[in-house]
């Protein structure tokens, strides 16, 4: 059992937080590849206690990750419309690239764009797998070529589920083998007297 101070320690991964700290230094997973098409809808996705939009541009096909509200009136960039190089906020007509650069204020009197930038992560593909990396710049990693990413020699199956627990919760379970036995056999009744004659396990974690 965790202590509250554990907790707030190890399970908040929000910026600025030490285990979200720690997870921005890796790729990753975000979404995809086959969910977003060049020019396609905008995504509103949550990753790491943040809120942001992902989608694909139309010119060069490239994967934007940005904030999700405009920089100018906090507008959800999820409804706007990818064109002319960028993400087009539908408020005012702001355009954003896929490195938040604001290529164009259309309805400003005087174009202030080139001091606005707008949050932005990079994004790389692979095996049907679009990456975000959300940590500092300078200190980005090579993006791991798992096997199961690159290899070509079969098929390659891509879901996601929906969880209702923090990433510490999920691990906790993985690695709790006791539980098999009980949380996941339906014929219970049958087996019982067959489990019980296993050596019962003894589990050490640090």
């Amino acid at each position: 059992m965790l202590t509250q101070e554990q907790n707030e320690l190890i399970c908040k991964v929000g910026p600025g937080t030490p285990a979200g700290d720690w997870f921005r230094r890796y790729w990753i997973a975000a979404g995809f590849s086959a969910d977003f098409k060049p020019g396609g809808q905008p995504k509103e996705v949550r990753l790491l206690g943040e809120d942001l939009v992902m989608f694909r541009d139309k010119e060069q096909g490239r994967m934007g990750l940005l904030g999700l509200r405009c920089s100018h009136r906090l507008t959800k960039l999820a409804y706007g419309r990818v064109e002319d190089g960028g993400l087009r906020c539908p408020f005012h007509g702001w355009v954003y690239d896929v490195e938040g650069h604001c290529l164009e204020q259309p309805a400003e009197p005087v174009s202030f764009a080139d001091r606005i930038r707008h949050p932005s992560y990079p994004c790389q593909e692979l095996g049907g797998v679009i990456f975000a990396y959300m940590g500092p710049r300078d200190q980005q990693p090579l993006l791991p070529h798992y096997e199961t990413l690159v290899r070509q020699d079969g098929g390659r199956q891509h879901y996601f589920d929906v969880s209702g627990g923090n990433y510490l919760q999920h691990l906790e379970g993985a690695v709790d083998t006791a539980h098999f036995s009980y949380l996941h056999q339906f014929n219970w009744s049958q087996t019982k007297d067959l489990v019980r004659q296993f050596t019962t396990p003894e589990m050490e974690f640090v």
